[in-house]
């Protein structure tokens, strides 16, 4: 198996876990302070990289430098702020089974982009994982509850941020190739995220969680150092090797269906009794993410 192959399994086993552990920390900091200690961290391990390189005499180009800034809002700064704002509102097995619609959203913005085709099976692929997305986060509503509680509406806009996150997750995908061939991979990933640290710092002072106290509580720093430096530093030093010229968007979605894999046995696990018993509110949006992701990305026929 070719090694960018590898590092694009390893993504999934990685970020498959995030969500857990987010939702744990968020228990006594916020959002957006999560996000500031968890940058911060993997700064701390992509300067040395960025300077490893910039020392042998790689350097970014200015004209990149606007593109670097946006695509570390869209991946790091404001993509992470928003998960886990809606990790907070919901629960963290709806949140990462509404964000495996980013490949979708991918292969939609890659047959505009790079005019790669999107035949019948994908359009109705991606027809039925919209269909789940949205049975999944409706669900609270099917409960046969008169009205809407105040943990629906929180669900419900949990579950809108999801669906935010996704769209922008495609868009940095799909932007960042350009920029990537242009540039080791790694190098160019630390930019990203240093130039996302930049922004998630000036964010910090306009919600004012730059004046809070350090955290106390233990698990919110292993979250910092789990997210950190295996889910920012490592993993995504992996995701971008092989979405290149030489990896069409049509490899990489296959490997996000592993992602929806991982993602659904954390939803299994969650709380007592789910790995037994799944409520009915919750199944059919499983079904249809289970059968309409796959199929949107192209599974059945390689490289179609």
């Amino acid at each position: 198996m070719e090694p960018g192959r590898v590092g694009l399994l390893l993504c999934p086993v990685i970020w498959g876990a995030s969500f857990i552990v987010a939702k744990v920390a968020l228990k006594t900091t916020t959002p957006m302070y999560l996000t500031l200690l968890r940058m911060m961290i993997a700064s701390a391990t992509f300067l040395p990289i960025m300077l490893w390189y910039t020392a042998r005499g790689v350097r970014l180009k200015v004209s990149h430098l606007p593109m670097v800034v946006w695509l570390g809002f869209l991946g790091f700064a404001g993509y992470f702020w928003i998960q886990y704002t809606a990790v907070r509102l919901t629960s963290p097995g709806s949140v990462a089974l509404i964000i495996t619609l980013s490949p979708v959203w991918t292969a939609l913005i890659a047959s505009l982009v790079y005019r790669e085709r999107v035949g019948l099976r994908k359009l109705c692929g991606i027809g039925v994982a919209f269909a789940g997305a949205l049975l999944v986060s409706v669900g609270p509503l099917l409960n046969g509850s008169a009205g809407v509680t105040g943990a629906d509406a929180n669900h419900l806009l949990g579950a809108g941020l999801a669906l935010v996150n996704t769209v922008g997750w495609a868009v940095y995908t799909t932007m960042g190739r350009r920029v990537v061939a242009s540039y080791p991979p790694v190098f160019i990933t630390s930019w990203i995220a240093i130039a996302g640290t930049a922004l998630t710092v000036l964010l910090t002072f306009v919600t004012g969680d730059i004046y809070r106290p350090l955290p106390s509580d233990p698990s919110v720093w292993f979250a910092a150092l789990f997210l950190g430096v295996l889910c920012s530093t490592v993993a995504y030093s992996a995701w971008y090797p092989p979405i290149g010229a030489s990896h069409p968007p049509s490899i990489r979605l296959h490997l996000w269906s592993v992602w929806s894999c991982c993602t659904g046995i954390v939803r299994n696990g969650q709380g007592g009794g789910t790995a037994i018993w799944i409520r009915q509110r919750h199944l059919a949006g499983r079904l249809h993410r289970r059968t309409g992701v796959p199929t949107a990305c192209g599974l059945t026929r390689a490289g179609s």
